[in-house]
C-alpha cells in the first residue's frame, strides 16, 4: 500500500504545476539562505582576521619601542610604554568569538553579541564606547537565514503536496468507493500522508546535506540538524492527517491546516518571543549606554579617600604593595584606583544581566512546547552556536578577561616599577586564546519535536479511524 501510494503521490506531483512550483520554490529559497548563511560567515571570519591584524600591528609597535628605549610614537611624547596604563592599551588585546560551522543557517538570530572585543582597563560591553563590533556589518543584514526557510516553507510544502488527500474524496463522495477499493478508508489516505510526508523529508534532508557540505560541518552537527529537521518536517505531516486529511471538504482542509500554520509558525512564535525578551532585556541599548555612563563620571566624582578603603576591599593583595605605604598616591598610581571600583561597578551589572538571560533561557526551554516551530528554532539556534546564552557566555569570558586586566594593571602601578619587554610579552599572550562559538546540545529540542510528532500522528491516525467508523 505505501509503495503504491508513493508511486501516485510522485506521478501527481510530476502532473502539477502547483507543486512542481512549490519544490523549486523551496529549493530555490533554501540555495539563497545557504549563500546567505555563507556571506555571513565569510564576514565574521573577515572580522576576526581584521582584529587579529590591528593586535599584531599593534604589539608590533609597542614592542619596537621597548627594544629601541623609545617611550612611544613620535607624535605622542605623553606616552610611556613602560607604563602599565600604555603598555595595557599597546597591547591590542582583542577576544575572538569564532563561528560554530552552521553559524550560517540562524543568521536571524537574537543574538547581539559582538564577534570581536576590545579589552582593556577601560572596556565595558554595557558602554556603547566599550566592548564592541569591530565589523559593525557582521548582522542585520540578512533577511532570509535556514531557519526561517524551514519554519515557514515546510509546512507550506507539505500543505501544497499533501491537501486535499481524503477531503477532496469526501467532497466528491467517492470516499465510499475508496474503502471498498482498500478495505479501509483510512489506510489508503494514511499511505498517502506518508508518501507525501517522505517526498518533503527528502527535500529537506537533500537541502541540510548540501548546506552541511558547504559548510563543511563535523558529521554529528549534520546529523542533529538533519534530525532536527526531520523531526519537524514529521510534525507537519502529523498535522496535515490530523487536520486536512480528516477534513469533510477541501475548503476545510485548507482552512485548518493554514490556521494551524499561522498559530504555530507566526502567532504563538511572536507571543513567545515577546515574554521571553521581556524576561531578559531592561531597557533599550540607548537608556543602558548612558546609565553606564553617568555611573562612571558618579565614580570619578569620588574622593580617592572614598575610594581606596573600597578597593583595598576589593583588591586585598594591593595592600601590600609599595604604593599603599605613601601618604599620598602619585598621579599615575592615582587614576588607576578609579578603574577597580568600575570593574566592581562592571561586574554588578553584569551579574544583574546574566541572571536575567539565565531566566529567559528557562522561560525560552518552557515555551518550545507551545509550537513545534519555537522548539525548531532553539534547537537549531544552540546546533549554530548562536542566541542569548551563547552571547551571554561570550560576555562573560569578556568581563573576565577585563578583570584580569585590570587586575593586572592595578597590581603593576602599585608596584612602582618600570615595565619591560617580559611584562608586555605576558601581557600580549594573555588574549591569545580564541573563544569557540561552538554548537551545544540540542537533546531537549529533540525531545519536544518528538513528542510534538508522536501525538500529531497519532491524533490523526484516532480522527481518520474514527471517519472510517463513521462512514459504515
Amino acid at each position: 500500500m505505501i509503495a503504491l501510494a508513493f508511486r501516485h503521490e510522485l506521478l501527481a506531483t510530476w502532473r502539477s504545476r502547483a507543486r512542481i512550483g512549490a519544490l523549486i520554490a523551496f529549493f530555490v529559497a533554501s540555495g539563497y539562505a545557504i549563500v546567505s548563511g555563507q556571506r555571513f560567515h565569510a564576514q565574521w571570519t573577515d572580522a576576526l582576521a581584521a582584529a587579529h591584524a590591528k593586535h599584531v600591528e599593534s604589539a608590533a609597535s609597542a614592542r619596537g619601542w621597548l627594544e629601541s628605549g623609545a617611550s612611544g610614537p613620535e607624535d605622542r611624547e605623553w606616552v610611556n610604554i613602560a607604563e602599565p596604563l600604555w603598555q595595557d592599551w599597546y597591547a591590542g588585546t582583542r577576544l575572538l568569538r569564532l563561528p560554530a560551522a552552521l553559524a550560517g543557517i540562524a543568521v536571524g538570530s537574537a543574538d547581539d553579541s559582538p564577534v570581536v572585543a576590545r579589552v582593556n582597563r577601560l572596556a565595558d560591553p554595557f558602554a556603547a564606547s566599550g566592548v564592541r563590533l569591530e565589523n559593525p556589518e557582521i548582522g542585520g543584514t540578512h533577511a532570509i537565514d535556514l531557519v526561517f526557510v524551514f519554519l515557514v516553507l515546510v509546512p507550506i510544502l507539505v500543505g501544497v503536496l499533501g491537501l486535499g488527500i481524503g477531503s477532496f474524496e469526501r467532497e466528491r463522495g467517492i470516499a465510499r468507493l475508496v474503502a471498498v477499493q482498500a478495505g479501509a478508508s483510512s489506510v489508503w489516505f494514511l499511505a498517502r500522508v506518508v508518501a507525501v510526508t517522505a517526498i518533503v523529508l527528502a527535500a529537506v534532508m537533500t537541502v541540510c546535506l548540501v548546506a552541511v557540505i558547504a559548510t563543511q560541518a563535523p558529521f554529528v552537527d549534520g546529523a542533529r540538524l538533519m534530525a532536527l529537521a526531520g523531526s519537524y518536517s514529521l510534525i507537519w505531516g502529523g498535522i496535515l492527517a490530523a487536520l486536512g486529511v480528516s477534513a469533510r471538504n477541501v475548503q476545510e482542509g485548507a482552512l485548518s491546516f493554514g490556521l494551524a500554520w499561522a498559530c504555530f509558525c507566526l502567532l504563538i512564535p511572536s507571543l513567545l518571543s515577546e515574554r521571553a525578551m521581556s524576561a531578559a532585556t531592561t531597557s533599550y541599548a540607548v537608556e543602558t549606554s548612558l546609565r553606564t555612563r553617568s555611573e562612571q563620571y558618579a565614580v570619578y566624582k569620588r574622593e580617592i579617600d572614598q575610594v581606596l578603603p573600597e578597593l583595598y576591599d576589593a583588591f586585598p593583595q594591593l595592600r601590600s604593595m609599595p604604593a599603599s605605604r605613601l601618604e599620598e598616591l602619585p598621579a599615575e598610581v592615582r587614576r588607576h584606583a578609579y578603574d577597580g571600583i568600575k570593574l566592581i561597578a562592571l561586574e554588578t551589572r553584569h551579574a544583574d544581566q546574566h541572571e536575567r538571560e539565565l531566566r529567559a533561557e528557562e522561560v525560552a526551554l518552557r515555551n518550545s512546547w507551545w509550537s513545534p516551530s519555537v522548539s525548531f528554532a532553539h534547537g537549531c539556534e544552540r546546533l549554530a552556536g548562536r542566541g542569548r546564552l551563547s552571547a551571554a557566555e561570550f560576555r562573560d569570558r569578556v568581563v573576565a578577561s577585563i578583570r584580569t586586566r585590570v587586575t593586572w594593571v592595578l597590581e603593576s602601578a602599585w608596584q612602582q616599577q618600570s615595565l619591560g619587554s617580559e611584562s608586555f610579552d605576558q601581557l600580549v599572550g594573555e588574549g591569545a586564546n580564541p573563544i569557540d562559538a561552538g554548537s551545544r546540545s540540542v537533546a531537549h529540542p529533540m525531545w519536544v519535536l518528538a513528542i510534538w510528532a508522536l501525538v500529531a500522528w497519532l491524533l490523526g491516525i484516532v480522527r481518520l479511524r474514527w471517519l472510517d467508523r463513521y462512514l459504515r
